[in-house]
């Protein structure tokens, strides 16, 4: 039926089928994140050391992250854990002359390029793109860049035919 977990504090009964879903996982798509609820009921929720004990039993070779609903402990982690993990950064796109929208970034992989970014805007735009005016972490205000520059998070992109 299940496994008890290996706290002293509390027991917790997990599905048989748990570790070959998250095996399963891994070998679809080369990850896979263990998220342990209730965290609420472990003895210190900031100590991984218990969140630890699954993983390392089951010979699991994936992270995991606590969470409670009931406390609010942890679900905040979530979000920043897989843009860092994954190599997401938020860009945000600006109008020649106008106000940036700062409201609906553009999520793009880390290693993404300005030519990759126009791509997405409109088809013919990687292909006419002459330079992009960036501002942020990877070029100062109003750097004329190239479309090879590669992004960073945060960063306003400004794109020029």
């Amino acid at each position: 039926m299940g496994r008890p977990s290996c706290s002293a504090r509390w027991t917790v009964t997990l599905p048989a089928n748990l570790a070959p879903e998250c095996r399963a996982a891994e070998a679809a798509y080369g990850w896979a994140l263990l998220i342990a609820s209730k965290a609420d009921r472990l003895a210190d929720p900031e100590s991984d050391l218990q969140l630890r004990a699954f993983p390392e039993l089951e010979a699991l070779d994936c992270p995991a992250l606590a969470a409670s609903a009931e406390t609010g402990f942890g679900p905040g982690t979530i979000g920043p854990w897989l843009f860092s993990s994954l190599g997401i950064v938020r860009m945000y796109a600006k109008r020649s002359g106008g106000p940036t929208d700062c409201s609906r970034p553009f999520t793009v992989r880390a290693v993404q390029t300005v030519e990759d970014v126009a791509r997405p805007v409109h088809r013919d735009l990687a292909q006419s793109l002459k330079y992009a005016r960036m501002q942020g972490k990877s070029g100062f205000e109003g750097q004329h860049v190239g479309r090879e520059h590669h992004l960073a998070d945060g960063d306003i992109v400004e794109l020029h035919p």
